[in-house]
């Protein structure tokens, strides 16, 4: 078993289980971000992602730590991608498209994600990918899928 260290804490285990603990801490800081806007920010997610940002001594851009938390797991990804495609199960498909959903600081790293998640991945987290990658391009999305208040256009 190897080392790894997530948000400081040592996992010890496989490399899949450094991408659960990954996709879970993404997860968890999501849901109780989301639970901080409703009941301090009467659901206004604007005035709450900059108070969220703030209190977490965070950059407005980088609410949710995706620059610093993300950016280590891309470059490993980057390195070792063939062997990891042949290496990941279901479960960590599933966790891979979480990591890149929220990584919209890298588009590039986006795209190739979806290029692996249209061979590996569930067809749904493929069309929520590609509707998140057009998002970040200032594009319309084909299947609805992105419900944001900006850049949230939809084709028909």
């Amino acid at each position: 078993m190897r080392l790894y260290e997530i948000y400081g804490i040592q996992i010890e285990g496989k490399s899949s289980d450094k991408l659960t603990a990954l996709a879970n801490a993404d997860q968890n800081e999501r849901d109780e971000y989301l639970n901080y806007v409703n009941s301090k920010h009467n659901g206004n997610f604007e005035r709450g992602a900059k108070a969220w940002a703030a209190l977490k001594n965070r950059k407005s851009d980088n609410v949710f730590n995706e620059r610093t938390r993300v950016d280590q797991y891309i470059k490993n990804f980057l390195q070792k991608q063939s062997v990891l495609a042949k290496a990941y199960n279901k479960s960590d498909w599933n966790n891979f498209f979480l990591i890149a959903q929220h990584a919209d600081h890298n588009v590039p790293f986006q795209e190739l994600a979806l290029k692996y998640l249209k061979k590996y991945g569930t067809v749904s987290n493929q069309k929520y990918l590609t509707d998140r990658i057009l998002r970040n391009k200032h594009k319309n999305q084909t299947h609805g899928t992105q419900n944001l208040p900006w850049r949230s256009r939809i084709n028909k």
